[in-house]
């Protein structure tokens, strides 16, 4: 069995097992001589071995150091086994509804726009429309109220004719990845799987899946899911 890749982005980031042995196999080239394994290790000013070669790995998969991509993995590992991620099965071609039960989906949570100048965007939504800004990412994003509805205005280098509506779906465990099953066994096109944005924020972990409707528009689910307290 050949070793795994140990030069550029590691191909499965998100399994810690496969960047060890990527690590523990840039030791092993650099000790046979390879020249690209052993610049890797002079780039950095470090010797040979194997604390070295796991900062490597974990710069290459976008982290400053090794106990900090070991500590977002096993969180995400803890995600999926206490949120039940990977569970649902969409349907295979030929395969009928075998439901007629809905989401019966509430308020709109949040809806995204772009924008290629976000000073300008504040005094229009402000200044204009008169909205309340409630929070800001510089250079990134600003958030607004309209009337208990979230509008979020993203910075970006052109404006296309789409938006995003975000939907709310209750702070239960669990609740979205059956949310997104249901929008499966419609057949439903699913762009990305619930997943964490953001942990903690504001004492909640906030969870995100993105689909599409018949006619390509994006929509998205939302759910805040408290954090629990030790």
């Amino acid at each position: 069995m050949s070793d795994p890749p140990s030069t550029g982005p590691p191909l499965r980031a998100d399994n810690l097992n496969y960047l060890r042995k990527q690590a523990k196999s840039l030791v092993r080239k650099a000790r046979d001589g390879d020249a690209d394994a052993l610049s890797r290790f002079a780039a950095i000013g470090a010797s040979v071995c194997l604390s070295s070669a796991q900062f490597l790995i974990a710069k290459d998969a976008g982290f400053e150091s090794w106990p900090k991509l070991q500590d977002e993995l096993h969180f995400q590992e803890y995600l999926k086994a206490a949120h039940r991620l990977d569970a649902s099965v969409p349907l295979q071609p030929g395969e009928k509804m075998s439901t007629k039960q809905t989401l019966k989906l509430g308020p709109i949570d949040q809806i995204g726009l772009n924008c290629t100048d976000l000073d300008m965007a504040q005094k229009f939504y402000c200044d204009v429309l008169g909205l309340r800004q409630t929070g800001d990412v510089p250079g990134t994003m600003k958030f607004f109220d309209c009337d208990g509805v979230n509008i979020v205005i993203f910075k970006s280098d052109t404006v296309g004719p789409n938006s995003c509506i975000y939907f709310r779906v209750p702070g239960e465990v669990g609740l979205i990845e059956r949310q997104v099953a249901l929008l499966k066994s419609h057949g439903v096109k699913v762009e990305s799987d619930p997943h964490v944005i953001a942990r903690n924020w504001n004492g909640c972990d906030v969870w995100l899946a993105f689909f599409r409707d018949p006619f390509g528009n994006l929509l998205s689910l939302k759910s805040d899911v408290p954090v629990k307290r030790a």
